[in-house]
């Protein structure tokens, strides 16, 4: 899908996401017992972005999150609305810069794509369970993400507007100054691109800093 979001220039910008839900042989189109908020990992392309998955590889973070529109827990199964924004720079606005680890800025193009992606649903005569939840999920940058979707929604009182239960957030970089101190500290880069994307996106995209550095 594609949806209206503000950009880091403050300025209406059109993103797009990967919506994935459940289908089954049982009953052909389930409705939705939860939504998963999907925040994808740090990728070098936009041929790596959610909405290019089309080749039906889970071996990516994308994949095993489009699987959980299909999940099974303690004797039950679960069908799930699953969401996974290309984020800006990419999909839609691939040319953008990307505003790498600019967590709030993320944080709300990411909701606005979770609200589009459940308008969607709802479209196309597809139901939530009346107790649904959302829980946003990420690793790596996609923790980062995925912590940051967590905080603006407590900061902004969103728990009910998305019925939030919490978040499963792995190896993030939670805080993006005191991790390139780290780099600095430790004179090593365990994923060199990563340092170069921090940089370049605070250089293009931070009001402080955009034209002076």
């Amino acid at each position: 899908i594609r949806y209206e979001s503000i950009g880091y220039d403050d300025r209406p910008v059109m993103l797009s996401a990967l919506v994935v839900w459940p289908f089954n042989t049982l009953i052909a189109d389930p409705d939705a017992n939860n939504v998963i908020i999907g925040c994808h990992c740090t990728i070098g392309s936009n041929a790596e972005r959610p909405t290019n998955y089309g080749n039906g590889s889970v071996m990516t973070d994308v994949g095993m999150m489009a699987c959980c529109a299909k999940t099974y827990g303690a004797g039950a199964a679960y069908e799930n609305l699953v969401i996974i924004p290309d984020y800006q720079g990419f999909g839609a606005t691939h040319g953008d810069v990307h505003p790498y680890l600019s967590q709030t800025l993320t944080a709300r193009q990411v909701l606005d794509g979770v609200r589009a992606g459940i308008a969607y649903y709802k479209s196309i005569d597809h139901k939530l369970e009346k107790n649904w939840k959302s829980l946003s999920l990420g690793y790596s940058q996609g923790g980062s993400v995925a912590m940051a979707v967590h905080r603006y929604i407590e900061k902004n009182n969103l728990e009910s507007e998305f019925n939030f239960a919490g978040s499963v957030c792995g190896n993030g970089p939670y805080d993006p100054l005191a991790t390139l101190k780290k780099y600095v500290d430790d004179d090593k880069v365990w994923m060199p691109v990563s340092a170069a994307m921090m940089m370049y996106s605070m250089c293009e995209t931070s009001h402080r800093l955009k034209g002076k550095h």
